[in-house]
């Protein structure tokens, strides 16, 4: 047997070692009979080990601390992504039924665009979704814009039609939808539950004072917050599962996104919302960031002071509502079976290339070969994590996956995620949490 190449060992005080893994994700505090097995595991025969000894050995294999001679784990991580990636079960198709938005939001990057999914279009997105259901692939739907809700009337009847297919083809159908959250009434909720989508998220940029002044109607600039708080209760009401996400950028502070948990707090939503670094919105130069966004480095810490903040009040719990997840791959983008849908039918991989059509890798009304659409596949498909001696040093690469694709290409290696600056501090901070418990 050997040590993980994905531990992090943590000393928290002359008392207390904590040991993560970044693929099993197990954490646990580990004493002086663990350090005696794992810092001999190469040379340790289980069967002359004393029953106690012998029960700390399994348990480290079964947390992935200690693993066969013989595994290759990072080749074995590479598998479990391109077994992703190649996964022909199931079909996530992003559609856009306009491009058009009643907001006015400066981060925007889809910022004034413009049309509406034609009958042709949506026909042939059926079709599509016909020969997949029929050899069987489950079948995934997002619905996002634009806003999607100004066309809720194709939401609705191409929804219809779809789960009428997977019926039929008895395929497992699933939906959710990306939305300001303003236009929804009592019909569209209740349409909505009908159509099977089962996920909602919606955005609140803070407090009031700060929402409205970021998130506004684009005719007549009044502010949303009020209307989106209420809709997003009316969800939840009716048992749909909802996301609220917070871009926050140095405007924010604890004193400020408080005042939004609290309202969150209030009105049953507390265990609902998420923040998110807000990006440049200048499309040419998304992987970068303004004077006022802050560093991902920065952003990290941010992100998990004010998460700390929220354990210390007993809203939220730090290794259950902030905890990493396994990522083997981080994108749809560079899944086979994943496409993006624009209203002209326009095919792409990530929604950031969304009606920019020299990106585009094709069109659902065309099926001519087309060696430009073919190229710009093929980059999303072979971009591979892998390739880069920053990712397979690194021992958090189960949690992070290569993040974003479409920056690691246009900066021409990855970027590093949120858990790189953050991660250790972390571990320390559940630890310290769970020895005061």
């Amino acid at each position: 047997m050997k040590k993980s190449r994905f531990n992090i060992i943590r000393k928290i005080d002359e008392d207390i070692h904590i040991i993560f893994n970044s693929f099993s994700l197990a954490i646990a505090k580990i004493d002086k009979d663990f350090f005696k097995i794992y810092n001999n595991v190469e040379n340790i025969d289980v069967n002359t080990l004393a029953d106690n000894d012998k029960q700390t050995f399994n348990s480290m294999i079964e947390a992935n601390f200690i693993v066969d001679n013989e595994c290759n784990e990072l080749k074995n991580l590479e598998f479990f992504r391109l077994n992703q990636i190649i996964n022909i079960k199931s079909l996530g198709l992003t559609i856009y039924p306009t491009l058009a938005c009643n907001f006015d939001c400066y981060y925007c990057y889809e910022k004034n665009k413009t049309g509406v999914m034609t009958d042709k279009v949506q026909e042939k997105i059926l079709e599509l979704i016909r020969y997949h259901a029929e050899r069987k692939s489950d079948i995934q739907i997002e619905w996002i814009g634009g806003e999607p809700l100004l066309k809720f009337d194709i939401i609705y009847d191409l929804s219809k039609k779809i789960m009428d297919v997977c019926k039929k083809n008895n395929v497992k159908y699933s939906a959710h939808i990306l939305t300001n959250g303003y236009l929804f009434t009592d019909d569209i909720i209740t349409k909505i539950k009908e159509c099977n989508i089962e996920f909602v998220q919606v955005t609140l940029d803070g407090p009031p004072e700060i929402h409205n002044k970021r998130r506004f109607l684009k005719n007549t600039k009044n502010g949303t917050f009020n209307k989106i708080l209420e809709n997003t209760k009316k969800l939840k009401e009716n048992k749909i599962n909802v996301s609220i996400r917070v871009n926050v950028n140095k405007d924010f502070n604890d004193e400020t996104l408080m005042k939004l948990t609290k309202i969150l707090e209030k009105n049953n939503l507390k265990d609902d919302f998420h923040i998110a670094n807000e990006f440049n919105p200048d499309s040419n130069k998304r992987s970068c960031y303004d004077d006022n966004c802050f560093s991902d480095e920065a952003f990290a810490k941010f992100n998990l002071d004010f998460c700390k903040k929220l354990h210390n009040l007993g809203i939220i719990e730090l290794d259950k509502n902030y905890y990493p997840k396994l990522i083997l791959n981080f994108c749809l983008a560079t899944k086979s079976n994943s496409l993006e849908i624009d209203p002209e039918g326009y095919l792409y991989k990530c929604h950031r290339d969304v009606s920019v059509k020299e990106k585009a890798i094709g069109n659902i009304l065309d099926s001519s070969y087309n060696e430009k659409f073919f190229n710009n596949n093929v980059k999303y498909m072979t971009w591979n994590p892998f390739s880069f001696n920053k990712c397979t040093e690194c021992n958090i690469i189960p949690i992070c996956g290569g993040n974003c694709p479409e920056i690691g290409l246009a900066k021409n290696e990855p970027q590093c995620i949120n858990w790189k600056y953050n991660i250790e501090d972390l571990i320390d901070a559940i630890a310290l949490f769970k020895s005061k418990e």
